[in-house]
């Protein structure tokens, strides 16, 4: 674009000036005024902008370009290279199939550090009526990233060189949220005890991990067991759901399909205020009863308020009723019975405000046994629920099977007493009255585990 300007200078005759004007251009001395070398400044500000904007657009074309064909010929390159694996070592390290691939890495190709993942995968592709192995033949992906970007991604197939073993096994494990009941995706599950090595691979988006051509158990150790762990960030395993329980610790052998289920949660946490008729703290030392199928404890409490995140030896396990109550000498409140926590998992926390009001003790004694031999049992956790005031109190039975709590006395109510599931008896309860002030007497039978 051409910018023509045109400028006319008037300037008055005045004494000296005008002689001076005519003398230079008599001799040829014609200059740029400065308005003149302003606009040609501008102008050549606005071209070397243009200029520099261009080349640099042009240079950032040029730097992509480069480094996207460096991606495509690594991401080539690494697909070529696995391909020319022997098949029973086309996996990645301890990944799912087990193999001589390192899952991720840093590359420099033309001076651009990239970053390479390799995912190997058993596809699952039988022959309708066929042997079901989920192990037909594998899927190599490989993704090339830079700066944050991925710029190549390409994926194969690879077929075994014969048909796919019998002689092995299939574990199948879904992760789900125990307060939810659904899937987690994400989950890190890993397979430790085959004698073809461990193997570690993630849920997807159905909570699911395939672990397809396992090899069988042996029939000594240290191979006589496989073993299911899961890890997710901020998440706990349900105790049962750990080793060495059955759900996740088993002996495979060939041609099994073993499927199991593990049940994470957010653990949850009780934030319980102790407050007298006023509304203000009880002062007084208390104790806090909290209980569920899971167990009991017994929470001491001073200055009028407790945070509790454990009950004996778990963690406050989401999507479970618990019922909460609290004693003191002289004192009693109701207990509440809900599933904890109230807003999961949005919010973890469960919170409780008793008002202690005074109440009339009693002794209640409970003998614990075999419902068949009538042997006494220890270690039994006993709660007695309900009564004149609808409150817990809790106690454990001594080695002669006996445990004594005060609850508050009354006619009625009746108290449920019941003693909890244990070594895999299942819970039984009485009712009884607890008029007082003589000790009241109980006796619970359990039976065998099934």
């Amino acid at each position: 674009m051409a910018l023509l300007v045109s400028v006319e200078l008037h300037v008055p005759d005045t004494e000296g000036q005008t002689g001076v004007a005519n003398s230079r251009e008599s001799r040829g001395e014609g200059g740029f005024t400065l308005i003149e070398v302003m606009i040609a400044i501008s102008l050549f500000a606005i071209m070397a902008v243009t200029f520099a904007g261009t080349a640099g657009a042009s240079y950032r074309a040029y730097q992509n370009a480069r480094v996207r064909t460096a991606a495509e010929e690594t991401a080539t390159a690494e697909l070529e290279d696995a391909r020319r694996l022997p098949y029973d070592q086309l996996g990645t390290v301890s990944g799912n199939p087990p193999g001589t691939i390192a899952p991720t890495q840093t590359v420099t190709v033309g001076g651009f550090t990239m970053g390479l993942v390799v995912r190997v995968l058993y596809v699952d592709d039988p022959i309708p009526g066929g042997f079901q192995t989920a192990a037909n033949y594998k899927s190599v992906r490989v993704t090339v990233t830079w700066q944050g970007k991925q710029l190549a991604q390409i994926e194969s197939r690879v077929a075994p060189p014969r048909e796919p073993s019998r002689d092995k096994g299939v574990v199948k494990v879904k992760v789900v949220d125990y307060a939810l009941n659904q899937p987690v995706s994400g989950a890190v599950v890993q397979l430790t005890g085959s004698p073809g090595g461990n193997r570690t691979d993630t849920t997807d988006a159905t909570g699911q991990v395939v672990f397809a051509a396992v090899d069988p158990n042996t029939a000594t150790a240290p191979f006589n067991y496989s073993t299911v762990s899961v890890t997710v960030l901020g998440y706990d395993v349900l105790p049962e759901d750990t080793s060495p329980n059955p759900a996740v610790r088993f002996q495979l052998t060939a041609g099994q399909l073993f499927t199991t289920v593990v049940r994470v949660y957010r653990a949850a946490t009780l934030d319980i205020k102790l407050v007298d008729s006023a509304g203000l703290p009880f002062i007084g030392a208390a104790n806090v009863e909290v209980s569920s199928i899971r167990g009991r404890a017994t929470i001491p409490v001073v200055g009028g308020a407790t945070i509790v995140s454990m009950v004996g030896t778990e963690k406050v396990i989401s999507g479970i009723q618990y019922t909460v109550g609290a004693t003191a000498t002289g004192f009693a409140s109701p207990a509440v019975t809900q599933v904890v926590p109230t807003a999961y998992p949005t919010d973890l926390v469960s919170r409780y405000v008793f008002t202690m009001a005074p109440a009339t003790f009693a002794p209640l004694q409970v003998l614990v046994r075999d419902a068949t031999t009538l042997t006494a049992l220890s270690g039994v956790n006993v709660i007695a629920l309900d009564g004149p005031i609808d409150t817990q109190v809790g106690c454990v039975t001594a080695s002669n099977g006996k445990c004594t709590m005060n609850v508050p006395a009354g006619a009625t109510p009746t108290y449920t007493v019941r003693a909890l599931s244990f070594n895999g008896r299942p819970a039984n309860e009485v009712s009884v009255n607890v008029p007082g002030p003589a000790t009241t007497n109980a006796t619970i039978g359990l039976a065998a585990a099934p």
